[in-house]
């Protein structure tokens, strides 16, 4: 009901999150509403009036439904649009959280890690170096991280 009488206005797209919340949450048991949940931050991560903090929470969110229905390649993807997202802001000095800029740079590594191939343990490490630059509370660890890929894959500095 918020959603519909919200509409494209900052209420509305956030009720529209907190549903897609609510299905990815029910998805653990009843895996037809993970593909609602998609849907959900599908329109958020589409939508040009979504304003910028509501679109990283919902391409988190996308990257997490993906994720849980064992697609890598688009969870990645999505993990990866909130780096670069971020990046871009960097550079034209707007300020944002970077909560979820490090939750998606650890998934994404992660993810990268997996997969066992040597580019993307290149990636992984580079996307820890990069949190690691920002000064931030996670950047010590974020360095060691980086640091451990690159002995333990034998990568050049």
């Amino acid at each position: 009901k918020a959603r519909t009488l919200g509409a494209d206005s900052r209420l509305g797209l956030a009720a529209l999150g907190r549903r897609g919340e609510m299905l990815y949450s029910l998805a653990s048991t009843d895996k037809k509403r993970l593909a609602e949940a998609t849907e959900c931050f599908l329109a958020l991560t589409n939508g040009r009036s979504t304003p910028a903090d509501l679109w990283e929470i919902a391409m988190y969110r996308l990257a997490k439904c993906y994720e849980l229905a064992g697609n890598a390649k688009d969870a990645l993807t999505s993990y990866l649009d909130i780096y670069y997202q971020y990046e871009h802001d960097l550079k034209q000095n707007k300020m944002r959280s970077s909560f979820y800029l490090a939750r998606s740079i650890y998934d994404a590594a992660h993810l990268c890690e997996l997969s066992g191939k040597p580019n993307d343990f290149v990636k992984a490490a580079t996307l820890y170096e990069f949190l690691a630059d920002l000064k931030l509370p996670t950047s010590a660890d974020a360095r060691r991280r980086a640091q451990q890929i690159r002995e333990k894959h034998e990568l050049n500095q």
